[in-house]
């Protein structure tokens, strides 16, 4: 992408290519950044940041950072060269803040790596969604993530980014 905000990439399936499935700034992997008031293609939104993974009985449990309100797009991912993922296959949609986050806190993550790889730093909110475990996931299936801009989707300003891959633990 390289222009504009409002552009809306929603549980489309994007694997398999030579880059980034979702590319806000041509040329690689733009690490999140406090406070993200960035210009550039969907003002470079921060994307979500996965800390856990785990299966706990028939449920799928995942935790990490999102900006407030975000809409956090949950995909089974191929991995790339950047470690940062590509959703091949959509599984659900939570809302940070909204019915399936158990978490209301705020928290902050970097500057160092964060499951092995350097995803910039934020202090911003905290999630945990927990959902019934999704067909096709299983201990050692890699996820990743986009988030969209919840407070001003109905403004028509959307914007997403790809998260670093997370394989379910054993």
């Amino acid at each position: 992408m390289t222009g504009g905000t409002g552009n809306l990439i929603s549980r489309n399936s994007i694997y398999a290519n030579t880059g980034l499935g979702i590319d806000l700034a041509p040329g690689g992997v733009t690490v999140n950044d406090s406070v993200d008031a960035d210009a550039g293609p969907n003002d470079l939104f921060n994307y979500p940041v996965l800390t856990t993974a785990v299966i706990s009985g028939s449920n799928l449990m995942l935790s990490g950072y999102a900006r407030p309100g975000s809409i956090v797009e949950v995909f089974v991912a191929e991995s790339d060269p950047t470690g940062f993922g590509e959703g091949k296959t959509y599984l659900f949609t939570a809302t940070e803040g909204g019915g399936l986050d158990s978490d209301a806190g705020t928290g902050n993550y970097g500057p160092g790596a964060i499951n092995g790889l350097s995803q910039g730093t934020d202090t911003t909110n905290r999630f945990i969604f927990t959902v019934p475990l999704p067909g096709g996931v299983s201990a050692g299936t890699v996820m990743t993530t986009t988030a969209t801009d919840g407070f001003e989707q109905h403004l028509g300003v959307q914007r997403q980014r790809h998260r670093p891959v997370l394989p379910v633990p054993a």
